[in-house]
């Protein structure tokens, strides 16, 4: 856990940050498991409030947009669905 996306850059050096939510616009999950399949180094981001990323966060990744979700759907779920999607994506 980190309290600001701006620890995150310290920490790891990343291919990408994607930062998961129910945005309306954004990338497809299918973008995140395809730079997986090419062993990309990358993080996946959920906002630990309910309201989401603010603008200045989303400027430091990629938004990855989980569709047909509530707008307030809680970052957990949004964390659970992310790894089901990938967990899934291993098992072909």
């Amino acid at each position: 856990m980190i309290s600001d996306l701006k620890d995150l850059e310290g920490l790891i050096e990343f291919d990408k940050i994607y930062l998961a939510c129910t945005a309306e616009e954004g990338h497809d999950i299918d973008r995140l498991l395809m730079d997986l399949k090419n062993n990309m180094n990358i993080a996946i981001v959920v906002s630990g409030q309910d309201l989401g990323f603010t603008r200045q966060e989303k400027a430091w990744g990629e938004v990855l947009k989980i569709s047909l979700l509530p707008e307030n759907t809680p970052p957990t779920a949004i964390a659970a669905i992310v790894l089901y999607e990938i967990s899934k994506s291993m098992q072909v």
